[in-house]
């Protein structure tokens, strides 16, 4: 009885470790590193770091479709800062809507069951997701327009 109760446990542990997708995991590693500050709200700086990658993803994203298929994405959107903003507000409101504070723990909870060095790989992701398009933007900046 023990062992197959054993079994079942890691078995629902391993479900719950694989059930959670790659922005859930990004922002439970960053509410974790920001709840461990005195004076700062984890909560909203976790949301606004979810909202920034995705914003720097979708910015890498426009660029390499405006250089592959030669079109002006960037002159349309300056034409129109209006529909940028509006875009930005949705995906600001909507981030903040969908993770609410109570969702939040939820997922930091079953993010602090997996392994201690799963945890450090998700923070180095973290990290990685928020430094590496900005590198990667500006690299391919410099290599097709070039000064």
């Amino acid at each position: 009885m023990g062992f197959q109760h054993s079994i079942q446990n890691q078995y629902s542990k391993f479900l719950i470790q694989n059930k959670m997708n790659f922005t859930e995991n990004l922002l439970a590693s960053a509410y974790r590193y920001y709840s461990r500050k005195k004076r700062i709200d984890a909560f909203f700086q976790a949301k606004l770091l979810l909202v920034i990658i995705q914003s720097l993803f979708l910015l890498l994203f426009l660029f390499l479709i405006n250089e592959v298929f030669k079109l002006n994405i960037f002159n349309f959107l300056f034409s129109y800062k209006w529909l940028m903003l509006i875009f930005y507000a949705i995906l600001f409101i909507g981030n903040f809507a969908y993770y609410s504070n109570d969702k939040i723990k939820t997922i930091v909870n079953e993010f602090e069951m997996k392994n201690k060095n799963e945890i450090r790989l998700w923070r180095f992701i973290t990290i990685l997701c928020t430094i590496l398009p900005l590198i990667l933007f500006f690299l391919f900046l410099k290599i097709l327009h070039p000064v």
